[in-house]
C-alpha cells in the first residue's frame, strides 16, 4: 500500500526558497540541472526507429522524473529514457470529456495557467490541463480553446486565443476541431459564398487555410510555421444573435498540439515522437490511416468561394495506389465542358486513372470512382471558384460540398480490372 505523504521541504539555493516538488519537477525554472536532459550526460538507446536520446543519470533521478531505465552507461549510472508518452497524459473533466494534458508538478502547472488532475509521470507530477477560453494565451504543448455562447448574445464578439511557441524547433501546430459550430456561410451574387455572420481565422495561414464557419466537427488543419514565427493566433468573430433567433449559439472546442521538427539538439527531445504526426510541407490536412473519409470544410452547408489548399494522405511502402469513391459530391461545373474541363470546382489528383481515362493529373468533380498511382507522398488539391466564376454560374440556389472515401491498396493489377 502506497501512502501519499505531503512533504514540505524548503531548500535555500541562491537566495530562492523552493518546494520539494519544484526541485524534482523536470520543467521547473529552479531545478539547477535545467531539466531532465543534461547536455553533457546524453546517451543513446537503440530502437526500431533509430536511436533515442536519453540521459546518463542515477536510477533514482530517472524514477523521480518519470523516466524508464534502459541499460547502463557508466559506473553507478543508467541510460534513462524520458519518453514523450510519459510527458503527456489523459484525464476526464467534470463533464466526462477526455482531454490531453502534460505531466507537471502542481506548482508549475498553476504558474503556467493550467489545472492539475490526478497523478502521472514522476512522484510529484500531476496531469496538467490547459483549458482556456477567449483572451487567454498558452505555451503548452497541448492546449484547448473553448467557447460556448448563448442564442441571446446581444453584441458582436471577437474572441482570440494565442499559442506562443514553447520551443524554437516548433514547426507546425495541429488544430483538431473536436466540436465546431458557427453560423453557416452566406451566398450572394456579389460575394459568392463567404463566411459572414461568424468567422474563424488562423494566423499565420500559410498554404491556404481558409476562413471557416458552419459545422466542422472532427475536422483538422495544420498551421505551418516559418523561421521567426513566435505564435499562432486563433480568432473567432461572432455576430449578434438577438437580430436573428434562428441562428445557433456558437460553440467550439479546438485542441492545439505544438509539433517539433529536428533542430537544436538541446531542445529537440520530443522531435523523435512528433515526427509521425508532421504533415508534408505545404499541406493543411494530413490523413494517416489506410482507409478514411475526407470532407469539405463546412460539410452540411456549402464550402466557400475561393478556397485553394492541399490534402495529404500517408502512403507507406507496400501500397501502390489509392482508390477514391465519392460518398456525396456536388461541385460547381460548366455544363458546356467535357471531361475535366467541365469542372470549375475540383479536386486535382496526381497520376490519375479511372475506367475511362488515364492522365498525369486530372480535375475531378463527378461521382465516378477513380485511382491514383503516385509512387511517393499522395497529395490532393481542392480548389473552388473565384467570385467572378461563381457569379457567372449563378451559385445562389445550390449547396456545394463533397465527402470522399479513400482506401490504400497494394495490388495495382486487381484495382485496374
Amino acid at each position: 500500500m502506497i501512502l501519499n505523504v505531503v512533504v514540505l521541504l524548503t531548500v535555500i539555493k541562491s537566495g530562492f526558497c523552493v518546494l520539494l516538488e519544484d526541485i524534482y519537477d523536470p520543467f521547473t525554472l529552479f531545478w539547477w540541472s535545467n531539466g531532465p536532459y543534461n547536455v553533457n550526460t546524453r546517451c543513446l538507446i537503440p530502437s526500431n526507429n533509430g536511436d533515442i536520446v536519453g540521459e546518463c543519470t542515477t536510477t533514482a533521478k530517472c524514477f523521480l522524473y518519470g523516466g524508464t531505465v534502459s541499460g547502463g552507461c557508466g559506473i553507478g549510472r543508467s541510460c534513462c529514457r524520458y519518453a514523450q508518452e510519459n510527458k503527456q497524459c489523459k484525464v476526464k473533466t467534470n463533464h466526462g470529456i477526455e482531454v490531453t494534458g502534460t505531466c507537471l508538478g502542481e506548482g508549475d502547472c498553476q504558474r503556467s495557467g493550467g489545472a492539475s488532475h490526478g497523478k502521472c509521470g514522476g512522484l510529484f507530477q500531476k496531469c496538467c490541463v490547459y483549458d482556456n477560453t477567449c483572451g487567454k494565451i498558452t505555451t503548452a504543448k497541448v492546449s484547448y480553446f473553448d467557447g460556448n455562447y448563448l442564442q441571446t448574445q446581444d453584441q458582436t464578439t471577437s474572441c482570440t486565443y494565442t499559442i506562443f511557441l514553447n520551443n524554437p524547433n516548433i514547426c507546425q501546430v495541429r488544430l483538431d476541431f473536436e466540436t465546431f459550430h458557427l453560423a453557416p456561410p452566406e451566398t450572394s451574387a456579389s460575394l459568392g459564398t463567404k463566411c459572414v455572420t461568424d468567422t474563424f481565422n488562423v494566423e499565420p495561414s500559410n498554404y491556404g487555410i481558409p476562413t471557416l464557419c458552419g459545422t466542422n466537427d472532427n475536422q483538422h488543419v495544420y498551421v505551418h510555421l516559418q523561421p521567426g514565427d513566435e505564435k499562432v493566433t486563433l480568432n473567432m468573430k461572432l455576430s449578434r444573435r438577438t437580430l436573428d433567433n434562428t441562428l445557433i449559439g456558437p460553440h467550439w472546442r479546438i485542441k492545439a498540439t505544438q509539433l517539433q521538427c529536428s533542430g537544436d539538439k538541446k531542445k529537440d527531445d520530443s522531435s523523435q515522437f512528433d515526427y509521425p504526426l508532421l504533415a508534408p510541407r505545404g499541406t493543411i490536412q494530413y490523413y494517416t490511416d489506410t482507409i478514411g473519409t475526407i470532407k469539405s470544410f463546412g460539410y452540411g452547408h456549402s464550402y466557400t468561394t475561393g478556397e485553394h489548399y492541399s490534402i495529404a494522405i500517408k502512403k507507406d511502402p507496400g501500397y501502390c495506389l489509392a482508390k477514391f469513391s465519392f460518398i456525396t459530391v456536388n461541385m460547381l461545373q460548366d455544363e458546356a465542358g467535357t471531361g475535366d474541363k467541365q469542372c470549375i470546382d475540383y479536386l486535382n489528383v496526381p497520376d490519375f486513372f479511372s475506367k475511362t481515362l488515364v492522365d498525369n493529373a486530372a480535375k475531378v468533380c463527378t461521382q465516378d470512382d477513380f485511382y491514383s498511382l503516385v509512387p511517393g507522398p499522395l497529395s490532393l488539391t481542392f480548389s473552388s471558384a473565384s467570385v467572378a466564376q461563381a457569379n457567372t454560374e449563378n451559385v445562389e440556389a445550390e449547396v456545394y460540398n463533397f465527402k470522399l472515401k479513400y482506401e490504400l491498396q497494394g495490388t495495382c493489377d486487381e484495382a485496374k480490372l
